[in-house]
Formats: C-alpha cells, sequence, structure tokens
C-alpha cells in the first residue's frame, strides 16, 4: 500500500450508531479467533475459555466463567474485564463502566483496555465528557492506537474537527514511518477506520485489505467497519458477503445482526426480514441503538407515528445524546408538520453536534419517500451549509436537483461529492450515465409544457405520439383537478432498463418502469421490454398533479391507487387483473387498514404482493370515487397539502372516520369477490387437507410429473372443491401429458374471466387448428386483460383486418400504437386498416410510422410496398414513385 495521506478535512463520521463504532473496539484486545471454541480450548485455562466464548457471542457462558473467578486473586481483575466485556456486547453499559474501573484499579495492567472499555461504555450511555477524562491519559500513551482512535470518534461525536484531527492523523504517520507494520492486522483496522474518518475511503480500504493479509481471519471489528464503509457507498451486497462472513462464526452478533438489517432495507426494502433481525439483536443487545434505528424507521416508512416515537423514546432513555434516533424523532416531526417540535429538537442535535450534517442527511432521506421532493433538496442544502465536504450529503443534493430539472446545479453537487469520495456507487454511475450515454446518445425536444428527453435512435418514432397524448392527459388532468401544475414537466425516455434505473435510483436494479419526481418523471420505452407506454405515462402524469396538488404529503397508497384509477377510467384495458390475489390477501388478513395502507407496500414480500398493493390501492380509490363522488379525492389532496393527518383528511373530505371507512370498504371488496367465495381458491401454508392435497397436485407439475398430478386434482373435483385454479392446474397437466385440455381451461376461464391465463391456452389451441373465428373471439378477452401484450394486439388487429372487420380494427390500433410503440408491423395494419377506411392521412401517418420503427430490410421492403400500393389505389402515383424511389435508395 502507498503510504497514507488524508486528503480530505476532517468530520464527523456518519457511518453507524455510537454502538457499531465502539462496542466492537472494545474487542480488538481480545483473542481474535472468533470461532466455537474447540475442545482443546475448553480445556484450556478458565479466562482463556471465556475469551473464547465471548469471541462466540457465548455470552452467558462467558459471563459465568468471568463471576466464579471475580473472587480470585490473581484473576479477578482479568476476570471483571472480562465481565464488562459481556456487559458492554450485552447492553448493561452502566455494569460495564463499573466493572472495567474496578479491573483497572485492581490491576495497573489492565488501565489501558479497561479503559477503552468504560470509555466505550459511558459514551453509548451520552457522558461524553465524562469518557473522553478516563481515555484521556490512555490515549497519550505511545502505541495506544485504539485509544487515539476511540477519543478523536468521541471529539468527532460533538463536532469538535480540530481536536479529532490530530488524533487520526497520530495513525495515519505511525503507518507511514512503520510504527504500525503491515503485518500488525489490529493495528491497520486502526489505521483504516482512521482514513476512513479523514474521508479517504481508497486508503481505508486498502489499510484493510493489508489487515486482512496479515492475520489468518479478519477481526470482527474489520468486518465490520469494512461493511459500513461499502453501505454507505451504496454497495449494499458487498456488505452483505462481509456481515455473512461474520455471523457464520458468531450467528447471534448483535452488530452485525443490526447492520445485516440495514442491508436488507438498502437491498431491497425487505422490511419484514429487517424487523426481525433488528429484534434478533435487540434479544441479544436490549440497548442497541443501531437495532432501535431500524426499527423506528421501519415504523416512520409506514407512517405509524406511535411506533416510531415508542422505539426512538426507548433508545433515549438509554443514552439521551443519541443523534441518529434524535434525527429520526426531528424526521417524525418534519413530516407531520410539527415545525415547533423540529426546530426544538434540531437545536438540541446541533447544540450536541454543530457540525451533525446528517440531520439533514435522514430527514431528507424520508422525505423523498414521501413525495417531499423540493424541501429535499432544501434540507441537503442546510446540511452541505454545515459540512461542505459531506460527500454524502452532496450526493444527495445533485441527484435530487437533477429529479427536479435543475441538472446544471445537480451535476455540479455531484461532481463536488465524487471529487470527495469517488467510491459512492450513485454517484459514479449518475456522472457516468450523463456523461458517456446522456450526453452523446439523447436529445431533448421542447413541447411545452413538456421538456422531452429521448433516446435519439427512438426520437423520430416518439415524437409522433408522446407529446400528443401527455398534452391530452394535461388538459384531461387539468380539468378534473382544478389545478395546473408548476411547469415545465420534464418527461425522460430511456429505452435501456438500467440506464432508467440509473437515472431514477443511482443504481442499474430496480423493479418497475416509471417514477415520477414532481415536477420531472422517467420511464423505460417499449424498446427494452414489453410495455404499454401510454399507460405508464398517463400514470406518471397524474403523480405529478397529486404531488403537486398535496405539496408532497399524500400517501403512497393514494397516488398509485389513484394514479392506477385514472389510468382504467381513461382506457378500460388500461387495468390490472389481480382479483384472485386481491381476494387471497383479503381471506389471509393481509389487506390493512386504509390508515395503514402503506404497509401494504412497504411490506411486500415479492413482485406479486406489491402488485396487490397497488390494486388494493386502486379498489379504494376507486370505493371513495364511487361512494363518496370523484371531488372528493380533490379535496383529500388539498387536505393532505395543508398537513392534515389522514384520519383527519378522511372525516373532512368524507365525513366518515378511517374506521367507518374500512368497514365499508370490506364489505364493498367481499362483495365484488364473492364469486371466489363458492370456488377454491389456494391458501399459501395452509394445513387444510384439500389445500395439502392441492400443493402436491402443484408439486407433481412442477417436477415434471403431469400424469401424478391429473388424479390427484380430479380427486379434488371428486369431494366438490373446484374453481379456477383448479380448472387451470388440471388443463396445464393435461396439456403436458398429451391429453385433451380445452375443456378444463374453458371452465378454468368461466370460473373466473378477469384471469388471462386458460385464455393463453386457448388461443394457442385455436391457432394450431387454424381457427381464425376462435382466435378473434379469444384475443378480444385477452386484448382486455393484457394491457402490455404487443403480441396479442398485433394479432388480433392482423386478424381483423385481413377479416375486414375495419372498425374494430380502428379500436383497436388505436390501442395498439402505444402497446407496440415502436413496433413495424403494428403500425403497417394499423395503416391497412385507416386505409380500407378511408382515412388516408392518418393511414399515411401510420405508414411512416412503421417506416421509422426498428425492424429488418425484408420487412421495410414489405411495409414500404403496401404503403406504395396504397397510393396507387388512390390514384397518387406520383407520391407512390417518390416512396418506391426511396425504396431503392435505401437498398430494399
Amino acid at each position: 500500500m502507498n503510504r497514507i495521506g488524508a486528503r480530505h478535512a476532517l468530520d464527523l463520521a456518519r457511518t453507524g450508531s455510537v454502538a457499531l463504532l465502539l462496542i466492537a473496539c472494545a474487542r480488538a484486545s481480545l483473542t481474535t479467533s472468533a470461532t466455537t471454541p474447540t475442545a482443546s480450548q475448553r480445556a484450556a485455562p478458565p479466562l482463556t475459555q471465556a475469551t473464547a466464548e465471548y469471541d462466540a457471542v457465548h455470552y452467558k457462558e462467558a459471563e459465568a466463567i468471568a463471576q466464579a473467578w471475580l473472587a480470585d486473586p490473581e484473576e479477578g481483575a482479568a476476570a471483571r474485564l472480562t465481565l464488562a466485556r459481556v456487559q458492554l456486547a450485552t447492553g448493561d453499559y452502566a455494569g460495564a463502566a463499573a466493572s472495567a474501573r474496578r479491573a483497572w484499579e485492581s490491576k495497573k495492567e489492565l488501565e489501558q483496555p479497561a479503559k477503552i472499555v468504560a470509555a466505550s461504555a459511558l459514551s453509548l450511555l451520552g457522558q461524553l465528557t465524562q469518557a473522553e477524562e478516563i481515555l484521556g491519559s490512555a490515549a497519550r500513551k505511545t502505541g495506544a492506537w485504539e485509544a487515539k482512535r476511540l477519543l478523536a470518534e468521541l471529539e468527532l461525536q460533538q463536532g469538535h474537527r480540530a481536536k479529532a484531527e490530530p488524533l487520526l492523523q497520530e495513525l495515519i504517520e505511525a503507518y507511514n514511518d512503520d510504527r504500525i507494520s503491515e503485518h500488525d492486522p489490529i493495528g491497520l483496522t486502526q489505521v483504516g477506520r482512521a482514513a476512513d474518518l479523514l474521508r479517504s475511503p481508497q486508503d481505508a480500504n486498502e489499510a484493510y485489505n493489508q489487515a486482512e493479509q496479515a492475520s489468518e481471519q479478519s477481526s470482527d471489528q474489520l468486518l465490520l467497519w469494512r461493511a459500513q464503509l461499502t453501505l454507505q457507498r451504496h454497495d449494499p451486497d458487498q456488505a452483505a458477503q462481509l456481515l455473512s462472513e461474520l455471523l457464520r462464526r458468531a450467528a447471534n452478533h448483535p452488530l452485525a445482526l443490526a447492520l445485516m438489517a440495514q442491508v436488507k432495507l438498502a437491498q431491497g426494502m425487505d422490511f419484514d426480514a429487517a424487523e426481525d433481525l433488528a429484534k434478533r439483536a435487540l434479544r441479544i443487545n436490549p440497548n442497541l441503538s443501531e437495532a432501535r434505528f431500524v426499527l423506528a424507521g421501519v415504523r416512520l416508512r409506514d407512517m405509524d407515528l406511535a411506533g416510531t416515537e415508542e422505539w426512538t423514546k426507548q433508545g433515549l432513555r438509554t443514552n439521551p445524546n443519541d443523534l441518529k434516533l434524535l434525527s429520526l424523532r426531528a424526521t417524525a416531526q418534519f413530516l407531520i408538520g410539527d415545525q415547533s417540535g423540529f426546530v426544538q429538537t434540531e437545536q438540541t442535535v446541533l447544540r450536541l453536534n454543530p457540525q451533525f450534517s446528517e440531520l439533514y442527511v435522514t430527514v431528507a432521506e424520508y422525505a423523498d419517500w414521501e413525495h417531499r421532493y423540493p424541501e429535499v433538496v432544501t434540507l441537503l442544502r442546510r446540511a452541505t451549509q454545515i459540512d461542505g465536504d459531506d460527500a454524502q450529503a452532496s450526493a444527495g443534493l445533485g441527484l435530487n436537483l437533477i429529479r427536479l430539472g435543475e441538472e446544471s446545479e445537480g451535476r455540479s453537487a455531484l461532481q463536488h461529492s465524487f471529487a470527495q469520495d469517488p467510491f459512492n456507487v450513485q454517484v459514479y454511475n449518475t456522472l457516468n450515465l450523463f456523461e458517456q450515454v446522456i450526453d452523446k446518445q439523447y436529445t431533448s425536444l421542447q413541447t411545452p409544457p413538456f421538456r422531452l428527453r429521448v433516446a435519439k435512435q427512438e426520437a423520430a418514432i416518439l415524437q409522433r405520439y408522446v407529446p400528443t397524448l401527455l398534452n391530452q392527459a394535461w388538459q384531461r388532468l387539468i380539468e378534473f383537478y382544478e389545478f395546473t401544475p408548476e411547469n415545465p414537466i420534464g418527461i425522460e425516455l430511456y429505452g435501456d432498463h438500467e440506464q432508467f434505473a440509473v437515472r431514477t435510483s443511482g443504481l442499474p436494479n430496480i423493479g418497475i418502469q416509471g417514477v415520477c419526481f414532481g415536477k420531472t418523471l422517467a420511464a423505460v420505452t417499449p424498446a427494452d421490454q414489453p410495455l404499454n407506454l401510454g399507460m405508464t405515462l398517463w400514470h406518471e402524469l397524474s403523480h405529478v398533479f397529486h404531488i403537486q396538488l398535496s405539496k408532497g404529503r399524500v400517501p403512497r397508497w393514494f397516488t398509485e391507487g389513484l394514479a392506477e384509477y385514472e389510468t382504467q377510467v381513461e382506457r378500460p384495458e388500461w387495468k390490472r387483473e389481480l382479483d384472485l390475489e386481491l381476494y387471497r390477501a383479503l381471506v389471509m388478513g393481509r389487506m390493512p387498514a386504509a390508515l395503514q395502507m402503506n404497509r401494504a407496500f412497504t411490506h411486500a414480500e415479492s413482485m406479486e404482493a406489491m402488485a396487490v398493493a397497488y390494486y388494493g390501492s386502486t379498489q379504494l380509490v376507486a370505493f371513495i370515487v364511487q361512494h363518496y363522488g370523484r371531488a372528493s379525492v380533490r379535496q383529500m389532496l388539498l387536505l393532505w397539502g395543508q398537513g392534515k393527518p389522514t384520519e383527519e383528511v378522511l372525516t373532512q373530505a368524507l365525513g366518515v372516520s378511517g374506521a367507518t371507512l374500512d368497514q365499508a370498504f370490506h364489505v364493498f371488496l367481499v362483495q365484488n369477490l364473492s364469486r371466489y367465495e363458492k370456488q377454491f381458491v389456494s391458501i399459501p401454508g395452509s394445513t387444510d387437507p384439500a389445500q395439502v392435497e392441492y400443493a402436491k397436485a402443484r408439486e407433481a407439475f412442477a417436477s415434471g410429473q403431469p400424469k401424478q398430478c391429473i388424479p390427484i386434482i380430479q380427486d379434488l373435483l371428486t369431494q366438490g372443491h373446484d374453481g379456477f385454479e383448479v380448472q387451470l392446474l388440471l388443463g396445464k397437466c393435461q396439456h403436458r401429458a398429451g391429453e385433451d385440455f380445452d375443456a378444463a381451461l374453458t371452465r378454468a376461464h368461466q370460473a373466473d374471466e378477469t384471469q388471462a391465463e386458460p385464455l393463453e391456452g386457448l388461443w394457442v389451441l385455436a391457432r394450431e387448428r387454424r381457427d381464425e373465428a376462435a382466435e378473434i373471439a379469444i384475443l378480444r378477452k385477452l386484448a382486455r386483460l393484457e394491457e402490455h401484450s404487443a403480441e396479442v394486439y398485433r394479432r388480433l388487429l392482423q386478424l381483423l383486418v385481413s377479416t375486414h372487420q375495419i372498425d374494430e380494427a380502428l379500436t383497436v390500433g388505436q390501442s395498439a400504437a402505444f402497446v407496440d410503440i415502436e413496433g413495424a408491423q403494428t403500425h403497417a395494419l394499423y395503416a391497412q386498416a385507416l386505409d380500407l377506411a378511408h382515412r388516408f392521412a392518418q393511414a399515411d401517418a401510420e405508414f411512416d410510422s412503421a417506416l421509422l420503427c426498428p425492424g429488418e430490410d425484408a420487412e421495410r421492403t414489405k411495409i414500404r410496398e403496401q404503403f406504395v400500393l396504397s397510393l396507387q389505389r388512390r390514384g397518387l402515383s406520383k407520391q407512390a414513385a417518390t416512396r418506391r424511389a426511396q425504396s431503392a435508395a435505401n437498398g430494399e
């Protein structure tokens, strides 16, 4: 490794809780092995065995051994120190401080490690001055690297940069002049942490690399700190690997569990897994601040403010000066509009640490979740004002400025962040996207009130349809909401899903197709995946009205449900069909009450569960419109915009309480889904005999044994367990077994006409039989269910044109143009229908669109010939000759 030189001004570390930074450090002077004690270890001297038990997170065993030796005249002090370490790890911070003090008072040789434990414990109680007093003399000693680093962190927690910097520089200089050897894993780990605190992540990473190379096994402390380093720079997968390594040898390590909970949130907002991990950590250390921070944060995502306050309050009882928990309290106050409470908590935090920019970063993170995008920028500006070198704050500011359309300033903020920390994955990806992709491959189109950004290769086709659709939606939504949003509205269309993901999140993998940031929206195009672009844009543009009208305070369930409702009102085929999944959620008790509907999104365990969350919210909005009038939704948005809580919004806008609304909505759902009450509906995990048999049948089918599946299903039918799912599975098994299957699929369709899968099977059969009449009948139904399937619309349009059902072809073609906006054959078929209807200007436009779409030369030649023939039939020989000449010039 090159010699280290701290490259950035020193500032408060924000890479984890005090617990993570301090409890872990107390382990450094213990035996580095953290495996379960072997037989030889158990035969070793008792305190050695206690250390091994401690390292394996067998705290009760370690404590019992230590307690047994407290009275020993020779080993009592060492036993007291071991006990102190156990108390520190299990949350008895006051006991740990007292035990450590007695240890060094009894035996001078233990003063250094005991004072580190005592200072760590006092710090976790918020007693920083007392912790500093204890560490003062210990940190002044030669070679006391851990004490120096810990004292520096205590100074940083109070915003004392000038005092912390020399202490951290001592570690850097000790490495540079070889007082900390390249063969000293403990010292190198401390150097890595010092470099991280000095905001030199590359040097930190290199020091950690050397620490790993110098030891047969990475220490707990190294793995924890390195996981933090990667997690803060938005590489949760790497953090997960590091923590998994630690948890494999110490499965109940409380700090590793708490940090893994953060990883689960960063990887995919897996709230249930995060809660489980955090609660496991608290069972070992009931006062672990990091775990409480996770649990309070999950409640805040759900807007369960009482739950947030309870977890926060519990943590603050242990440490009333916990900056991260105070920041969460400030966040809750900010989100509910308690301005005086927010200011009071803000002043408390800044009094404790004037440089704690993480306060605003934390509030901004949750404000972003609640669509408060302009306020996010304001908060992050404050963060950068009190700490201009906070790379995370600069990164957030840059990303959010870009989301609001302020790209020049946003990119400058990202470049500033990158100069401070070139390892932030979000920043690197976003800058790379702009510099290497957007600047070179995309173009902007000004179509007021919209500002479009599209890939140059897609621009010609997209600008023929997108502005028209957007203007139609804009006028429709203005009329309904009686409101004109602040504009221009940025519309960004990405032909590559990874580019879209990086643009919207800074990371390459997200499972959505569109997103709205209040004044800017982005979506993928069908160039990358099957997608109804018209439906997606209408949905996202609806969010612009919801977010701006409510000043960003609209709950997620309402804006998503309302946007879905808007699309299906505009076009009935733009409707999701998830009645069966919604019924299953209702039966299983997974439909939250209206005031907790956000939980359906935050606790969705799969993409199917997320789809049900969208659909359930849509049904709730539809119920509100049906029973209270469409104007009520506008009133609700206005009331949220005034800062009123949801319960009050419901009372004022609808005249009912949340409980009354829930009861009425439940009745509404039961009535709408009543067809399933007499059917067999599978319930995962059920021990009911029929459910068990159905699960066996599904397993047999999945394992490639359809003939074993069929008799099980037939037995179920004999017992009266009939319904969509049973008939569908029977049909699929019969198909795979080579038997006739159309009767079963027909019965499945009759049992539930909202399901596409039986129709898809029947369509395959109709095509095999070349029964075009049956195909058309099936595709008419499928087109109402498969709003994103270009293949369905293309084939239906083809059959309608070939059978001269022109009026219907015109209707289908209008929808197909957005389902398959870049499909040359679809546009050509629609052009033929328009031509046969004598709507020649539109036909010519669709032929031109077809020729602008990507496609093979042979397909392009065929389309151009169709266009030429159309022109000739109309007597437009000159235009036909021009088109034929163009074809020849293009080598077609």
